[in-house]
């Protein structure tokens, strides 16, 4: 599997609710998702994990649905260290797909990060 379609299919975790579009229109971008959410709800149902939420953003589309003990949008979840080689694949991609450089200040994507040496912090020093 591709580390893209990887990183797409793990960060499609969260719930369940569209903005805009009618119902018709939602339950057919839903569906592209129907596949992660088996998977979700096989796992909370077998007991492999407690809890879990599916929550895709796409262009105008939003999807998040709950599963197990994350009953509601206020589930509470621990990141722990499987967080850091996630969130690496996903700014790996974007590398990949020309988004940025690795010699681009920290500050162009996060204007408030300046002041007391920041400004000189870039993409690769993190």
């Amino acid at each position: 599997m591709l580390r893209r379609h990887f990183l797409r299919a793990s960060l499609a975790m969260a719930g369940c609710g569209f903005t805009g579009g009618t119902r018709l229109l939602a339950a057919l971008k839903s569906a592209k998702w129907d596949a992660a959410a088996e998977i979700l709800e096989r796992a909370t149902a077998h007991e492999e994990v407690e809890a879990a939420v599916l929550h895709v953003t796409h262009r105008d589309d939003v999807v998040t649905r709950h599963f197990g003990l994350a009953a509601s949008g206020d589930a509470m979840f621990v990141l722990g260290s499987i967080s850091k080689p996630i969130n690496v694949a996903a700014v790996m991609t974007l590398f990949d797909e020309g988004a940025f450089r690795l010699e681009d200040p920290v500050r162009k994507f996060l204007p408030e990060f300046s002041g007391g040496g920041r400004d000189e912090v870039t993409v690769r020093h993190l």
